[in-house]
Order: C-alpha cells, then sequence, then structure tokens
C-alpha cells in the first residue's frame, strides 16, 4: 500500500455515468464520469471544474440499479487532465437518507469486490 495514500476505504476502480445535481450557481445538472468509487468518495471526471469545498448531489448510476444513487459530496481536491476537470469528493455523513444511500453503495461495492475475487479465479 502506498504510505502516502490516506483513503480510509477500499476503492473499486469501476467506470459509471453520474449526474450532479445543485452545483454552484444554480442547480443545473452535468454529466460526469465516474473514475473509481468507494463507501467515502469518488474520483469524478467532468467538463469543467468545480471549487474545493463546493457541495453537489451526485447520482451515480450502478450496474445492477434501475434509479441512479443519489448522495451529498463535498469537493477535496480538483486537477485538470487535458481537457477534463478532475475531481474527488467526499461523501457527506449526516442524515438518515445519506446513511442509506451510502450503506446501498457499500453493498454494491462489496458484491463487485467478490465478482473480481471469483473472475480473478
Amino acid at each position: 500500500m502506498d504510505p502516502l495514500d490516506r483513503r480510509q476505504h477500499h476503492r473499486v476502480e469501476e467506470e459509471l455515468q453520474a449526474i450532479l445535481v445543485g452545483v454552484p450557481r444554480g442547480t443545473a445538472m452535468r454529466g460526469a464520469r465516474v473514475r473509481d468509487l468507494s463507501e467515502g468518495g469518488a474520483c469524478i471526471e467532468l467538463d469543467g471544474p468545480l471549487p474545493i469545498g463546493a457541495e453537489t448531489y451526485v447520482g451515480f448510476f450502478l450496474k445492477d440499479a434501475s434509479r441512479p444513487l443519489v448522495a451529498v459530496a463535498r469537493v477535496v481536491w480538483s486537477r485538470v487532465e487535458g481537457r477534463r476537470h478532475v475531481m474527488g469528493v467526499q461523501f457527506a455523513t449526516e442524515g438518515a437518507g445519506q446513511r442509506l444511500a451510502i450503506s446501498r453503495l457499500g453493498e454494491y461495492l462489496e458484491a463487485r469486490r467478490l465478482e473480481l475475487v471469483v473472475s480473478a479465479n
């Protein structure tokens, strides 16, 4: 494990479609792509930056669900990669709805980890 990696949760590298709602300067929706995901946060690509500290609702389109999982997230880092803006978001932990969303995300991630283990053997 990389000693500089301060993540508290195991991440699954999985590309998912996402939408961000309630971004700064309005409530417009923006398309995004998830690079990796954990119960604590995600790495997301956008066509434009969000400021560090900005809060947004993120809707993830999980592969086994008919509706997106929606969670409140805060931007903790951001950088430019070519024409895309890549940012790390940390999920909020307050509120019953948020805890339920993160619990559902945890179940999904555990199922994906098990699938990867089985397919590797």
